[in-house]
C-alpha cells in the first residue's frame, strides 16, 4: 500500500476527530440554549393588540400549544369576574377561573424574548419544518428539570455542563448519534497510525516502533462510544453512576496517553519521517502534550481534594474537552499534504 495514500487518511480521520465532535457539542448548547428563551403559546390572535375572550375559550386554546404561534410583543392579562351582570376586576389563580370570567390580554409595545418570531434563524427552521414544532413541544414537555434560560457562554460562566445541553429529547439525536460516529472515526484514526507505522516499517524507513499508542486509542474510542451510549439512561442506582463516572475518567486518560505513547513514537522517529512530517508542527504537538498531560493531573487533583461550585466544573468540563480536540488539529497538520 502506498505510504502516502495512508497518511491522507490519518489526516482525514484527524480532521474529522477535531470537527464532528466539536460541532456536536455546540450545536447541543445553542439548541439548550434556545429551547431556554423560547416558550410556546395558547391558540390566540396574537397579533391583535387586545384579545378578550371568555375562560372557556381560554382553557380551549391552550389545547393546542405552539411555539410558531406566539405573541412577538410583551402582553398583560387581565381578569373580570362577573358578579350581578357586572364586572370586577380581579386575578383569580388558575384554580379559581370560573366559565363566567372573562379575560383581557392587552400587547405591549416591547419585544417578547419568549417568543420564537423574534429569533429570526430558529423561526425560519420551524416555519418550514412544521414538524419540529411537535418535536420541541414534545421536549417541553418530557423535560422535567426544565431548560435554562440564563445560558450565554458555559466555557466562562459554567451555567449549564456538557451533559445537561445533551440528555434530553431532542438533543440526544443530535448527542448520541454523532458522539457513536466520532467514536468510530477515533478507532479509524488509530488503527491507520498503527498501519502508516507498520508501513514505515515494512518499507526499512523506520526501524521498531512502540504499539501502545494503538491499545490505548482502542480504549478511548470504546469508551467514548459507551458514554454517547449511557448519556439519558437514569437508573436510580449508585453502581450504574459509578460505571458511568468511571466511564468518563477511563476516557479521558486513554485518550491522553494514547496521544503522549504516538507523539513520543514520532518525535524519536523524526529524522527517519523527515519527508513525512512537519517538524514545528511536531515541536508544537510535543508542548501540547505536555501541557494538557500535566493541566489533567492538575485538573483531576482539584476535583479531587477542593470543593468547587458546580459552575467552576462545568468550565473547565467545557474547555477541558475543547482543548483536548485541539490534538487532532495538530495531527492533521503534522503531515505533510499527500503526494500525488
Amino acid at each position: 500500500m502506498d505510504t502516502w495514500f495512508v497518511v491522507g487518511k490519518v489526516r482525514k480521520y484527524a480532521l474529522l476527530c477535531f470537527l464532528i465532535p466539536l460541532i456536536t457539542i455546540n450545536l447541543c448548547l445553542i439548541f439548550y440554549s434556545i429551547m431556554g428563551k423560547i416558550e410556546p403559546y395558547a391558540n390566540l390572535q396574537w397579533d391583535q393588540k387586545l384579545i378578550k375572550l371568555s375562560n372557556k375559550k381560554f382553557l380551549k386554546s391552550h389545547e393546542n400549544m405552539s411555539f410558531l404561534n406566539c405573541p412577538k410583543y410583551e402582553f398583560t392579562t387581565s381578569y373580570f369576574v362577573e358578579e350581578n351582570n357586572q364586572y370586577n376586576i380581579e386575578a383569580p389563580s388558575n384554580e379559581r377561573l370560573i366559565a363566567s370570567t372573562l379575560i383581557q390580554i392587552v400587547s405591549n409595545p416591547k419585544l417578547n424574548n419568549n417568543c420564537v418570531k423574534n429569533y429570526k434563524l430558529t423561526y425560519l427552521l420551524l416555519n418550514n419544518f412544521k414538524i419540529l414544532d411537535k418535536i420541541l413541544l414534545s421536549a417541553k414537555k418530557h423535560n422535567k428539570i426544565g431548560f435554562a434560560s440564563n445560558v450565554k457562554m458555559p466555557y466562562f460562566y459554567g451555567e449549564v455542563s456538557i451533559s445537561r445541553t445533551a440528555r434530553y429529547f431532542p438533543a440526544t439525536l443530535i448527542f448520541k448519534p454523532f458522539m457513536v460516529l466520532s467514536a468510530l472515526f477515533l478507532f479509524l484514526y488509530w488503527k491507520n497510525n498503527f498501519k502508516l507505522f507498520e508501513n514505515l516499517k515494512s518499507k526499512n524507513i523506520i526501524g521498531k516502533f512502540s504499539k501502545t499508542f494503538f491499545y490505548f486509542g482502542l480504549f478511548s474510542s470504546a469508551f467514548l462510544a459507551l458514554h454517547a451510549l449511557f448519556l439519558g439512561l437514569e437508573y436510580d442506582s449508585k453502581l450504574f453512576s459509578k460505571i458511568r463516572s468511571a466511564n468518563i475518567i477511563l476516557f479521558v486518560f486513554s485518550e491522553i496517553l494514547a496521544q503522549v505513547f504516538l507523539t513520543l513514537n514520532l518525535f524519536k522517529l523524526k529524522k527517519n519521517l523527515e519527508s513525512y512530517l512537519n517538524n514545528l508542527i511536531l515541536k508544537t504537538k510535543f508542548i501540547f502534550v505536555s501541557i494538557v498531560s500535566i493541566a489533567t493531573c492538575l485538573v483531576f487533583a482539584m476535583l479531587i481534594f477542593e470543593n468547587l461550585e458546580t459552575s467552576t466544573k462545568n468550565i473547565i468540563e467545557w474547555n477541558y474537552f475543547s482543548i483536548l480536540l485541539i490534538y487532532y488539529i495538530l495531527s492533521y497538520l503534522i503531515w505533510k499534504k499527500v503526494r500525488l
